[in-house]
């Protein structure tokens, strides 16, 4: 633990750090390649693309939902829904957890014009509905256990 015992880090908790780092890197290689099937055809991967003159002017543009984009959209969703829950039960902190989440979605749109694809605000958005839904998650998991914990208490003779 580091700090005065508010708003302390649990730097100890190795296994929850390992998860939350890895889940972080996982996402942003996702924001390096082109296909994800790259990921589990070794014979297709190929480094990333460094892009000599980014294209920073697709960020605000929007994009169609249908077939194969849906399916990249609700990966964006739990991708970052799951990154939420990691890093609040890393940090038990919202401030923290929700701060992190929404600005390594932010860095990974941002970053993709270097790696010559597109980054789009509307996947900033939609990364931060995946935060937002992950915190009401936890926020009604926290509600349950108050509410099992309450009703222990009242039970005891």
């Amino acid at each position: 633990m580091v700090g005065d015992g508010v708003g302390e880090i649990n730097w100890g908790d190795g296994m929850r750090g390992f998860l939350c780092f890895g889940w972080a890197c996982l996402l942003v290689v996702c924001t390096c390649i082109w296909d994800l099937t790259e990921l589990t055809d070794s014979s297709r991967l190929s480094p990333p693309v460094w892009a000599t003159a980014p294209d920073w002017t697709a960020f605000f543009n929007g994009y169609s939902l249908f077939g194969e984009m849906f399916l990249r959209k609700v990966g964006h969703f739990i991708g970052f829904g799951v990154l939420q829950i990691l890093f609040f039960y890393y940090w038990k902190r919202w401030s923290a957890s929700v701060g992190a989440a929404v600005s390594l979605a932010l860095l990974t749109e941002l970053a993709q014009p270097l790696f010559s694809r597109g980054g789009r605000a509307l996947d900033v958005v939609v990364d931060c509905a995946g935060t937002g839904a992950a915190v009401l998650v936890l926020l009604a998991v926290q509600a349950v256990r108050a509410g099992i914990a309450n009703s222990k208490k009242r039970a005891l003779p």
